[in-house]
């Protein structure tokens, strides 16, 4: 039988609830682990640690060069360890960084435009602008930079380079003090 509602349905919902990125129409899942890629990812799995720390690195890299600038980079609380799933900086000039660091050909993107209470899927809980003062005065500043593990000090460096520019610091120094990645 086909049923092209029921088949859009079982997309919605296999895809986190949205027809369009970012947008959560229902909760959904994302649920997309078949018995190969699980096969892969057993295998994949053993690298995991140095991978996290080759995101750290690359994070205290972008710490060190995007220091003294006005963004908000991600912090470290006490002896809570960050995986850098992503890079993430605030600055209320988002869209205008956005778009220079395009012109230059450099990837950045909002992963959460919207924040998760004003979701179509989660409207029926009545939640309005102001029950989120935190949550709403940043949801327009946050931007995320290019990060994963096998990035290059090279490619870290531009990126950087690129945002000091926007903000009209110039390329910063070509000297690091972050110390090498250790691989096992």
């Amino acid at each position: 039988m086909n049923d092209p509602e029921l088949y859009d349905r079982m997309k919605v919902l296999r895809y986190m609830g949205q027809h369009k990125k970012y947008l959560h129409e229902i909760v959904g899942y994302q649920q997309r682990l078949d018995e190969i890629q699980a096969a892969i990812l057993r295998v994949k799995l053993r690298h995991l640690d140095q991978w996290i720390d080759e995101r750290r690195h690359w994070a205290s890299l972008y710490n060190e060069l995007l220091a003294g600038l006005p963004v908000v980079t991600p912090a470290t609380v006490g002896d809570v360890r960050h995986v850098y799933y992503g890079y993430t900086i605030r600055t209320p000039r988002r869209e205008e960084l956005m778009a220079f660091l395009a012109e230059r050909g450099i990837g950045s993107f909002v992963m959460y435009p919207l924040e998760v209470p004003f979701q179509p899927a989660y409207q029926h809980l009545g939640h309005k602008m102001g029950d989120f003062p935190v949550a709403d005065g940043q949801v327009s500043e946050i931007l995320c930079l290019p990060m994963f593990s096998e990035l290059t000090e090279a490619e870290v460096r531009e990126v950087a380079g690129a945002v000091r520019e926007f903000f009209g610091q110039g390329v910063a120094a070509q000297a690091s003090t972050v110390p090498a990645v250790a691989t096992q």
